[in-house]
């Protein structure tokens, strides 16, 4: 009596997990959902305009920072000497180095243009002054 005591409970447990398995197992299928479809009509949108307008900003141009200066260059000559028939001495006669100025000019910061509004506040966000047409947007139909 004591073997069957202990031997139902085991026996139970095994035909619960037997059953949960073989009926576990079944796949159900879901339902069609019926398809319907809709002809939406089309949607106008406004354009929206993120950025300022040219004409409605001030344009600040800060100029080139130039340096402007002269260059001299010098160009030796090679010494020349001349013996002097009478007296046998002999002298240098040399011309003095040859010196040409060249003027320069050398852009240290280039000129640029920045736009402000009417508070002075610096605008990046700029766009041209062209007209804008409206935007037709027409929705997908999902199936």
């Amino acid at each position: 009596m004591t073997q069957t005591r202990y031997l139902s409970p085991y026996i139970l447990g095994l035909t619960a997990l037997f059953s949960l398995a073989v009926l576990g197992g079944c796949k159900t299928v879901p339902e069609p959902v019926p398809v319907i479809e809709e002809i939406a009509e089309p949607i106008i949108v406004q354009p929206v305009r993120t950025c300022i307008p040219v004409h409605e900003l001030e344009r600040v141009v800060v100029p080139a920072e130039i340096k402007r200066g002269t260059a001299i260059s010098s160009v030796e000559n090679t010494p020349q000497f001349i013996t002097d028939p009478v007296t046998g001495e002999v002298r240098d006669v040399t011309p003095p180095p040859q010196e040409v100025a060249v003027p320069f000019e050398r852009v240290i910061t280039p000129e640029y243009v920045y736009y402000v509004n009417g508070e002075g506040k610096v605008i990046n966000d700029i766009c041209e002054d062209e007209p804008v047409d409206s935007l037709t947007i027409t929705p997908e139909i999902t199936q």
